[in-house]
């Protein structure tokens, strides 16, 4: 079960590398006990784009792995991307963080807010998540 997921970063996202030969469930575990070993690293991360390689995923699956990771993180995926370049997810993330904020200068936030985290703003928040 070892190495049939592997994550890897840069400054602006994630790639998770999947097993293709490998059914979803088990990957699903070994990517919560992967990210679990990992929290402290990715604590305090700022958005952050991710895309996945090797196993073709639909769109559910792909929504229970944000889940998880929104669960077991304090990463904000704000993109899901298929292009695993520095580059398009530096856009994709300025990108989302640009839409977030609309013309009244609210700002919408999109992932968990755990116990004693703060969120500032000088204008209004709207917190999509729990």
């Amino acid at each position: 079960m070892k190495n049939s997921v592997m994550i890897k970063g840069n400054k602006y996202g994630i790639v998770v590398v999947l097993d293709e030969n490998k059914s979803f469930e088990e990957l699903k575990e070994e990517l919560r006990s992967k990210f679990l070993e990992s929290s402290k690293f990715f604590n305090n991360s700022s958005s952050m784009a991710i895309s996945f390689e090797g196993k073709k995923l639909s769109v559910e699956e792909e929504r229970e792995i944000l889940d998880m990771i929104s669960e077991n993180t304090e990463l904000n995926i704000v993109c899901v991307m298929d292009d695993t370049d520095e580059e398009k997810h530096r856009k994709c993330v300025e990108d989302a963080m640009n839409s977030m904020t609309d013309t009244t200068g609210g700002q919408f936030y999109k992932g968990t807010l755990r116990s004693g985290q703060v969120l500032e703003s000088d204008s209004s928040i709207v917190i999509l998540g729990d």
